[in-house]
């Protein structure tokens, strides 16, 4: 069986050829609180203040806080730079739905629906890709499925509709 590339998902892929990406982490927030007579500094991470900040606050004094409130607030987000081992490819594109039939229970499903999983033996280590995702057959099809690769869809694309082909390919140039 081949899996197809839906030629009409294909379309060129923005980041191409990076191999780093830039991705916002956690956001830090300090508040100062006014607790009456002291001023309490919090940290918190990502999260709105609520009644814990004002137990916090009131710990902080060592009696209870005349109605607490944040006079001031500040916020730092952290990045990261995520690299890559390979870059970024030149097309982005889907599958085309396919549906299978597992070969031990029967159920019939969509490609995509199939589950892995692997694991370490005594003997060796071993992997799945074929896991039927209604009896949990750890090789469920009965033949291998192959999918297109980005340059055989191309192809195929070039002799259906060669205009649209060349715009993909000068837009990537």
């Amino acid at each position: 069986m081949i899996r197809l590339i839906d030629l009409d998902s294909i379309k060129k892929n923005p980041n191409a050829g990076r191999s780093s990406h830039i991705l916002a982490g956690q956001v830090t927030t300090k508040d100062w609180w006014d607790c009456g007579d002291k001023i309490v500094e919090k940290v918190r991470f990502g999260e709105e203040p609520g009644p814990d900040d004002i137990a916090i606050s009131e710990e902080s004094t060592g009696r209870p806080a005349k109605d607490p409130k944040i006079i001031k607030t500040e916020q730092k987000r952290d990045v990261q730079t995520v690299r890559t081992m390979e870059p970024e490819p030149e097309f982005l594109y889907k599958y085309t739905s396919l549906t299978v039939t597992c070969k031990s229970c029967k159920a019939s499903f969509d490609f995509s629906k199939l589950e892995s999983d692997s694991g370490c033996g005594p003997e060796d280590d071993w992997q799945s890709d074929t896991i039927c995702p209604e009896c949990h057959d750890m090789q469920c099809l009965e033949d291998d499925v192959v999918e297109e690769t980005i340059d055989e869809a191309l192809h195929r694309l070039s002799r259906i509709d060669p205009i649209r082909f060349k715009k993909l390919r000068q837009r990537a140039a």
